[in-house]
């Protein structure tokens, strides 16, 4: 019983260790994509050359995420549409980053807040 008891134990940590963890997103094809479709604690990197547009919503605002672009020669060109995140309670976690590169360009449409944890940039 006591090997049984254990057992469930660690089970049930493993289970929620992963469902707080955050998630990655990898964006490698060009288009629009939204938000919600993913939720809170994600990571989205969009990969180098790419035209992507992100979409929020002016009712909601989205914690523990990051947007980091891929920069190379070939830049990001990356546009957000009423993205709202909140980090403030993530110490160190930045809304928006570009990486390497130049020729990255970025839009902005709507009513953005890019909040940053402390010790991190907005952008």
């Amino acid at each position: 019983m006591k090997k049984l008891s254990v057992f469930l134990i660690v089970v049930l940590m493993a289970v929620l260790l992963f469902a707080v963890t955050a998630a990655a997103v990898t964006i490698s094809t060009s288009g629009t994509y939204y938000l919600s479709d993913y939720g809170n604690g994600e990571t989205y990197t969009i990969n180098p050359g790419l035209t992507v547009t992100l979409v929020g919503s002016s009712s909601v605002t989205y914690t523990n995420v990051a947007i980091v672009c891929q920069g190379n020669s070939a830049g990001i060109k990356l546009t957000l549409d009423n993205v709202r995140i909140n980090n403030d309670a993530n110490s160190g976690r930045t809304p928006l980053a570009f990486w390497g590169g130049s020729g990255n360009e970025l839009y902005l449409v709507n009513d953005n807040y890019l909040f940053a944890g402390f010790n991190a940039a907005g952008v």
